[in-house]
């Protein structure tokens, strides 16, 4: 009986990890990055850290960018379409390998996207 507890235990927990397990990619790059506020003024051009990755189970990708100053701003873009950044309604393009965010708030994000190998 004890026995078939602990198998029993070890199987609920085999499942669960199983499914909650999936497998991503992640690459780190430095990129030059604009920053350019509601009213379209540019207020950042520089060089930042971008961190790109999968969304594993999602499907999609997200992007990270790290400003010098430690700030950040996260981007999703799931396969839904239903893309944000730092929670905000977004739409994303690609233009000459530039990556281009706008979101609702009429904020724009400007960097390279990560390179091919």
């Amino acid at each position: 009986m004890l026995y078939q507890r602990i198998f029993l235990i070890i199987l609920l927990f085999a499942i669960t990890t199983i499914n909650s397990a999936y497998a991503s990619t992640t690459i780190e790059y430095k990129s030059l990055c604009k920053y350019f506020n509601s009213k379209g003024v540019l207020k950042f051009k520089s060089t930042c850290k971008v961190n790109w990755g999968t969304l594993g189970v999602k499907g999609g990708e997200r992007f990270i960018l790290t400003f010098p100053n430690g700030s950040e701003v996260w981007i999703y873009s799931p396969i839904d379409g239903t893309s944000t950044a730092n929670d905000i309604e977004a739409k994303i393009s690609i233009e000459d390998k530039r990556i281009l965010v706008k979101t609702k708030e009429k904020e724009i994000f400007i960097f390279n996207a990560p390179p091919e190998n």
